[in-house]
């Protein structure tokens, strides 16, 4: 088990961070929340934004810190989503200049655990109502993606912010399964295509998806697989009438519903619970909206709209396919450098392309 290292160190490991490799896990053990907490605030820029790509998960009751490189294939999809759900919120007729709504990725999250101390959270995908009356920002829509680390940590974690916050009403879990898990072209990869591949002066984007092969997953260049996804499912849950909101795969009622985007599409279940969030949502718009001075008229606008989140999954996963090939052209960029070696990272602990499941 290895600590967190003391403040003096900070500069030390920000200088990792950086080089840390793309989609792969560095653990750090034995971290208390109060490490963390500093951690944190140490890596945040004048406006509360990290100053690199780093993610980082933190799991309190383990008192284990997971920071990740993520590539694209991790945000691009939340991002897509972000831009659907965006668009559905324009339109449900609210006056945005009292009421507004925040949709967000990698945005921190403050909640209060169960001994009433205040934590911070950064969950892939977010969604909240803006007050502007008050001043108030109520999360209503949370969601993780589960790509370099296992469907049980993402699922956990999710599960670990859920349970303090009273005012969510929806969470999900975007599955990304590569297989095999990535590793970066090794002597046991070696052909004359990577040899040429890394020979000659780094390719551009457009030079490098090429004749890359049509398949939606792969992406295979010098005859390597770039990148291999092989599956992509969804879990989302929604708070009951009793006023839970379970997070466990195993669930089987109304409130939860799971989907397979690819390699088929199955997402029947998935749209008609999005309704029901969708739905959900607007009534909390409206009982926000009752608790100011809106008018009558402003309030029937919102809760006549017959606007709903419908989201055509074959757009989606075209979108997504693109994305694919930016994550595939950014472990290639890294690959090429001459200076791509990680071992560096060793003396921080473990250093693995996945968590345990």
């Amino acid at each position: 088990m290895r600590k967190l290292p003391a403040m003096s160190q900070i500069a030390d490991i920000r200088s990792l961070l950086k080089s840390l490799p793309l989609d792969t896990i560095q653990t750090i053990e034995q971290i208390t929340p109060h490490q963390f907490k500093t951690l944190w605030r140490a890596f945040q820029g004048e406006r509360g934004r990290l100053s690199f790509n780093a993610k980082f998960l933190y799991l309190e009751e383990e008192r284990k810190l997971l920071i990740m490189n993520p590539s694209f294939a991790h945000e691009g999809f939340v991002v897509l989503l972000s831009r659907l759900v965006t668009r559905f919120l324009s339109t449900l007729g609210h006056d945005e200049h009292m009421f507004d709504f925040i949709v967000a990725t990698n945005m921190g999250l403050r909640y209060t655990n169960g001994n009433n101390i205040r934590r911070m959270a950064k969950p892939d995908f977010q969604v909240h109502i803006e007050n502007n009356h008050s001043g108030k920002f109520t999360p209503k829509w949370i969601g993780e993606v589960s790509f370099t680390v296992s469907p049980t940590v993402t699922r956990n974690n999710l599960r670990q912010v859920i349970a303090h916050q009273p005012h969510v009403d929806l969470a999900f879990m975007i599955i990304i399964k590569e297989d095999p898990k990535w590793a970066s072209p090794g002597s046991e990869n070696y052909s004359e295509a990577l040899h040429q591949l890394r020979s000659q002066p780094l390719l551009t984007h457009e030079e490098f998806v090429l004749n890359v092969g049509d398949d939606f997953g792969s992406v295979v260049k010098g005859g390597f697989a770039w990148i291999s996804i092989q599956e992509i499912t969804i879990e989302l849950y929604l708070r009951s009438s009793s006023g839970s909101l379970v997070i466990d795969d195993a669930r089987q009622d109304e409130d939860s519903a799971y989907g397979t985007l690819y390699p088929t599409n199955d997402m029947l279940g998935i749209d008609l619970l999005l309704l029901d969030g969708s739905n959900n949502l607007r009534d909390s718009l409206v009982l926000e909206m009752e608790g100011t001075d809106a008018s009558a008229a402003s309030i029937g606008r919102v809760r006549q709209s017959m606007a709903n989140l419908v989201i055509d999954w074959d757009y989606v996963l075209l979108s997504y396919r693109s994305v694919l090939l930016t994550a595939a052209y950014q472990r290639y960029q890294e690959w090429h450098r001459p200076d791509n070696s990680v071992s560096e990272w060793e003396d921080l602990g473990e250093h693995t392309t996945d968590s345990s499941s």
